[in-house]
């Protein structure tokens, strides 16, 4: 490793993705189609991956939530220390038991964890705190991301703020948001404390509810809209820690038949890296595709950020994708800043 590999592993503890599709490549991977053969005009989405669950989830606009699909135990991300109270924290997710008796008959208050919504950027810019989520996410981006850019000059132009806000706002967008949730006194030990939306899984009319339709819910008919907006503005400034952005898209040439899940972003504040969340988040992407018979996830990764390069492929056993650009470099050809990862998921 180089001192300026080492420096960037110094100077950066995120696991993040570049940004999405490359029109570069898609330009590149025209190329490799065999000579007269029929370009498809219908994709065929539906009869090569079993497609109604698809064609719902691609939408973005039926106010569908990652959580129809897979297991509500992906929800909650148990933040606990190893060995009993010594040492760095660690996560405890979906299969793994967390004795919250235990911890009370210690005199000690639960483990705090991170709970995970669903949403689509289509229907939270519907709403006025809209707003302030989109804001969070693009700081948090910013902050990990923009000297990987720029460094990277990545795509000809470097970081961008007027592109990454635009592709969060984008209608084919879809977010799993992570808020942090500590212990909240119980009423026994401060009188009338309310407890957040986030410390309570969803239950009777509650779980048929989007995370919005339950978030004005919660704060009552009489409160109305504005307050639930306003109590969603705090949750983005004060409790977002993580998020995933994602998509479901046409795969690159000569596979674009294919409806692939297209991982955009994973961000995650530098204060909860290596606790396993980011792993967690994959196997959110992975067990839904796997319900909805999607059978690759793919993302864009600076060489440079040597950490998200580690964490897709020697945690989350990524491999090169073959649409990646150094498939198909020539002797005189730069060397190109990025690479297309991929994991295939098996049904």
């Amino acid at each position: 490793m180089n001192n300026q590999s080492e420096e960037k592993v110094a100077q950066t503890d995120v696991v993040g993705t570049a940004a999405g599709k490359s029109s570069r490549i898609s330009k590149t991977r025209r190329s490799i189609r065999k000579k007269g053969s029929r370009r498809r005009k219908d994709k065929g989405h539906a009869k090569h991956n079993n497609g109604e669950l698809i064609r719902v989830v691609k939408n973005c606009k039926q106010n569908d939530s990652i959580f129809d699909f897979i297991d509500g135990s992906f929800r909650r991300y148990f933040l606990v220390k190893r060995g009993g109270g010594a040492g760095p924290q660690t996560g405890v997710g979906p299969g793994d038991h967390v004795d919250h008796a235990d911890h009370a008959d210690q005199g000690r208050a639960p483990p705090p964890f991170v709970f995970f919504q669903s949403v689509n950027a289509f229907e939270l810019k519907k709403r006025q705190a809209g707003e302030a989520v989109f804001t969070t996410l693009l700081r948090m981006t910013k902050a990990n991301m923009e000297r990987l850019y720029n460094e990277s000059n990545f795509l000809n132009r470097g970081w961008s703020d007027e592109k990454k806000w635009k592709e969060l706002r984008s209608d084919r967008c879809k977010l799993i948001l992570g808020f942090v949730q500590k212990h909240q006194p119980t009423e026994e030990e401060t009188p009338s404390e309310e407890h957040p939306l986030t410390e309570s899984l969803p239950t009777g009319s509650e779980a048929n509810m989007s995370f919005l339709q339950r978030l004005q819910h919660s704060k009552g008919e009489n409160e109305g809209k504005k307050d639930a907006d306003d109590y969603l503005a705090n949750l983005a400034e004060h409790s977002l820690v993580c998020f995933v952005h994602y998509r479901l898209t046409a795969d690159y040439p000569p596979n674009e038949h294919t409806t692939i899940c297209y991982l955009y972003e994973i961000q995650i504040v530098p204060e909860f890296t290596k606790m396993g969340i980011g792993k967690h988040l994959i196997g959110m992407l992975e067990a839904l595709c796997k319900r909805i018979k999607v059978h690759k996830i793919v993302c864009t990764v600076l060489k440079s950020n040597v950490n998200a390069v580690s964490f897709y492929k020697t945690k989350c056993s990524f491999q090169v994708d073959e649409s990646s650009p150094d498939n198909f470099a020539s002797d005189d050809s730069e060397e190109c800043e990025y690479e297309i990862l991929k994991r295939e998921v098996s049904s």
